[in-house]
């Protein structure tokens, strides 16, 4: 019995020395808690619900996500990111390193009523707040945020609301200071530093009013709102007042030289007609630009070409003959039906193909009025052709004694309908023809020539019958116009004739003023076999004014400034034809 209470006592032993041996080896003090910044560093991190591999996933994480890590358990952290929680395995968070937050170990809070937090992020709990200029003893950074002591108390503060100097004591201005913004734009902010919110943007010259100051910052009032701007953006000197803008000059001017004056949208023939004028109408002009006058005249404004204003006080033009309108024509863009009316509903008249040009009339609810020859008019959409092309003030008509006066000229256009002769990159010889001869008829009508024309539009009467034309009008003159083409590199103008008695003095008369007139090289006066001239009872020549085949020479020979000269050319040549021959 004795012996059996021994062993029992001994047994008993043994198994307290085995719990406490077990208790003393198998034992871990609780984990501190960890309070930092982290980053995670797998490729994607699963974040659960309690600190073990068979917890449910909350989230996963990609590789570089921020995190805080707010406590740990054995092998696990427990962190915090977008005001969510949960466990990651510790392995997968490396700690951000925490540096100095300044050179001096004291901060300073910047802001009014600072938030002390328990872990350096938003959501977590605050412990205090500190009022503006509390002096903070820096622990460690983390990021955007410093872990300071203050008071006996430790905490997290976001490192936009403290500085390493005091703001200073906001200071009252004993009466308000008016001052003026001299930045080209300043921000209004709510409060003294750079992160605050921006309430408004000054302009420069603002006037403001300064009713406090804080540091380098101002406290201002403006347009009944209140707001804080940095002090070096303002100045007490008052800004220069703007120059007044010179008055515009008016003049008084009259319509002259044209019995009716188109009134444009903007300088410009490309531009819209918003109503006319007649001669002698009296008009304010207000400004000029280049060639056109703004003016404003009996409930229309608009711009005029300043070439057809005069002085109120200029002499009236002689009232035996009034100024004749200004041609203008339109080219078409496409092939177009030309209507009895401005109607697509109105019986189809005539078909013209595109690059046909016309005398313009009138325009009316998106229709063009056009003259398909000396009697027949049709309309076309507007949509169709393009912007008109005025041709040359009407020549003031020459002295009674004018050389031209009673004359009989023949003009050809040449080619035609669907023979377009040579064509360029950009234009055709038949419009070419068409337009240049235009102006010349119109110039030889001013001077009170006497015109015939072969043809008025894009049709295309044969040799014989252009001949034929010529030889009955018992004519002074026949003029046919062409455009000539070679190589690429062919330049110039030149006239042909046929017969030495009969042809060359015209030729040699209009080659020398379109020479003189235009900016092209003079190839001079040619024999030409060309049935037009050879078949022609009356004197008779063929002008080529310019090579469409050379790419250059076609830009100029395209400009309505160069069929002027042109045209011009021919008619100082038949003056000088005739003033030979009296």
């Amino acid at each position: 019995m004795k012996g059996r209470s021994y062993s029992s006592a001994i047994a008993a032993s043994l198994i307290a020395v085995l719990f406490l041996f077990s208790t003393l080896f198998f034992y871990q003090p609780a984990a501190k808690a960890a309070v930092f910044e982290g980053t995670v560093n797998a490729t994607e991190l699963n974040v659960r619900s309690s600190p073990s591999t068979t917890a449910s996933i909350v989230v996963k994480l990609k590789k570089n996500q921020a995190v805080s890590v707010l406590e740990q358990k054995s092998d696990w952290y427990k962190i915090q990111f977008d005001k969510k929680t949960g466990w990651v395995s510790l392995k997968y968070i490396t700690k951000k390193t925490a540096q100095p937050a300044v050179a001096s170990k004291t901060v300073y809070v910047k802001t009014a009523d600072l938030n002390l937090r328990a872990a350096p992020n938003t959501s977590s709990k605050v412990i205090t707040k500190l009022k503006k200029d509390t002096a903070l003893t820096v622990i460690s950074v983390s990021g955007k945020w410093t872990q300071v002591s203050v008071a006996k108390q430790k905490g997290w503060v976001s490192n936009d609301h403290i500085s390493a100097a005091k703001q200073g004591p906001e200071v009252k201005s004993s009466t308000a200071k008016t001052a003026y913004v001299k930045a080209s734009s300043l921000n209004v902010r709510t409060a003294p530093n750079t992160t605050s919110k921006v309430v408004a943007t000054l302009k420069k010259d603002a006037q403001v009013t300064i009713v406090s100051t804080s540091g380098k910052w101002n406290e201002i009032t403006f347009a009944k709102q209140k707001g804080w701007v940095s002090g070096e953006h303002l100045t007490t000197q008052a800004p220069a007042p703007a120059k007044a803008a010179p008055k515009a000059e008016t003049k008084q001017a009259k319509v002259s030289g044209t019995a009716t004056l188109n009134v444009r949208s903007g300088p410009s023939t490309n531009e819209k007609v918003v109503g006319t004028l007649k001669q002698n109408d009296l008009v304010t002009v207000s400004k000029t630009s280049g060639t056109w006058s703004y003016i404003s005249a009996s409930k229309i404004t608009g711009w005029v070409a300043t070439q057809y204003l005069a002085s109120p006080s200029a002499a009236q033009p002689s009232k035996e003959k009034a100024a004749e309108p200004i041609l203008q024509f339109v080219t078409l863009l496409a092939d177009a039906e030309i209507k009895a009316g401005p109607d697509n509903t109105q019986k189809t008249i005539s078909q013209q193909p595109a690059g046909a040009v016309f005398v313009k009339v009138e325009v009316s609810k998106g229709w063009v009025k056009v003259q398909l020859s000396s009697n027949q008019f049709g309309w076309v959409e507007e949509s169709l052709t393009i912007s008109e092309v005025t041709a040359p003030a009407p020549i003031p008509p020459a002295a009674p004694a004018s050389v031209l006066k009673g004359k009989i000229i023949v003009i050809d256009p040449g080619h035609g309908g669907t023979d377009p002769g040579a064509v360029g990159r950009i234009t055709k010889e038949k419009n070419l023809c068409l337009t240049t001869s235009l102006f010349l008829a119109e110039m030889l009508r001013n001077e009170g020539a006497k015109v015939i024309m072969t043809r008025e539009k894009d049709v295309y009467p044969s040799l014989s019958e252009r001949v034929a034309i010529s030889n009955k009008s018992n004519g002074d003159a026949f003029i046919s116009v062409h455009y000539n083409a070679h190589t690429s590199t062919s330049t110039g103008t030149m006239t042909f004739y046929y017969t030495d008695v009969k042809d060359k003095k015209l030729a040699a008369a209009l080659q020398s003023g379109i020479a003189a007139n235009t900016p092209l090289p003079d190839k001079g006066v040619r024999y030409g076999n060309y049935q037009v001239i050879r078949n022609n009872k009356i004197p008779s020549a063929l002008v080529e004014l310019g090579f469409i085949s050379n790419p250059n020479e076609e830009k100029i020979l395209a400009t309505e400034d160069y069929q002027r000269k042109a045209a011009k050319g021919m008619l100082e040549g038949l003056r000088k034809y005739f003033e030979q021959k009296k």
